[in-house]
């Protein structure tokens, strides 16, 4: 004899509830963000490709004419490419917005940048200086335009509330880096440091304190980029605040 008991249903749950369709305009929502991180990165993607084969080929063009300081330009300008997709990636992934034409300008306006630098080599340090100049600026620009955009999506708001001292912590670098460097480029100009001058001179001398001067600022940009991501990922893997109480990472 079969003990299970059959426990009677009532008519409104003989069928399984239906489920609501998701409203049209929400699915197109969803899908305009979607495309933000994969076209923003495809794009960028392209763009630093081709600044490091222009790279390659001015390296393998004139090398025989390098100094010690050519080198150390040509390795923080490959540094500078790799600093700008590791802060441009780290971005990208934390936030999602409907991307438009400000958002596909950017990563252009920057790759122009890097072309310039990368063709300043072998001109002066005075304008290899500037062009890093210009790139801290775009940086201090893009950290203001990816705050202002994220704000618009309320899926942000806790993150952005978390992160936003950050994005401040951002902001202050790169205009100070930016500020930094003029000093240094007009330094440069007016007392004619170059890549080219003699190592063992005043003014060679005076070349690799600068370069490894700007090296120094190019460092404190990926401890601050490190920090940032270390932030999103306790957040995402703890729903808490780094340095809270209840934060336990797995």
């Amino acid at each position: 004899m079969n003990s299970a008991r059959q426990i009677p249903m009532n008519a409104g749950d003989s069928l399984p509830h239906s489920v609501e369709p998701e409203p049209h305009h929400r699915v197109v929502h969803r899908r305009l963000k979607d495309s933000f991180a994969p076209s923003y990165l495809t794009i960028l993607s392209v763009i630093q490709a081709v600044a490091l084969a222009d790279l390659a080929t001015i390296v393998a063009a004139r090398y025989q004419q390098f100094t010690i300081v050519h080198w150390l330009l040509v390795l923080l300008t490959f540094c500078v490419l790799i600093i700008i997709w590791n802060v441009y990636t780290i971005q990208s992934n934390v936030w999602d917005w409907i991307p438009d034409v400000r958002d596909a300008a950017i990563p252009f306006v920057t790759g122009a940048l890097e072309l310039f630098l990368n063709h300043t080599i072998m001109l002066s340090l005075f304008s290899w200086l500037l062009g890093l100049v210009g790139i801290g600026i775009i940086g201090a620009l893009g950290t203001w335009h990816m705050d202002r955009r994220a704000e618009k999506e309320p899926e942000n708001a806790r993150l952005l509330s978390l992160l936003r001292s950050h994005h401040r912590l951002f902001a202050l670098y790169y205009i100070g880096s930016a500020s930094l460097t003029l000093l240094l480029a007009l330094i440069s100009y007016t007392g004619s440091i170059e890549a080219a001058n003699a190592v063992q001179g005043v003014r060679g001398a005076l070349a690799i304190g600068i370069v490894l001067l700007t090296a120094t600022g190019l460092g404190f940009s990926v401890l601050i980029s490190h920090l940032y991501l270390r932030k999103a990922v306790v957040y995402a893997r703890t729903g808490q605040p780094p340095g809270s109480r209840k934060t336990h990472v797995n």
